[in-house]
């Protein structure tokens, strides 16, 4: 899905928490089986909303999100931002 239907999912799996716990859990599982280090540089294409992204950055020297969508764009900045402040 591209664009608006994006939001749209994004916005069901926030709605559900046994679906946004288990992502959760699958995301933790992929940082913990890549074993990052802090000299690594994570590059998370087509990022989305940028929870992999963002789940890495306390593991390693940089994260960064790209994405083709402005909209997704927008959310993972946004989430950067509410865990930054």
């Amino acid at each position: 899905m591209v664009g608006g239907d994006q939001r749209v999912d994004m916005q069901l799996i926030n709605a559900d928490p046994k679906l946004r716990e288990g992502i959760t859990h699958k995301v933790q599982a992929m940082v913990a089986a890549a074993a990052p280090k802090t000299t690594d540089h994570f590059v998370d294409l087509a990022c989305g909303p940028g929870s992999v992204a963002l789940a890495f950055a306390p593991h390693v020297s940089r994260a960064e999100g790209l994405d083709a969508t402005d909209a997704m764009l927008d959310e993972a900045r946004a989430a950067t931002a509410a865990i930054s402040s």
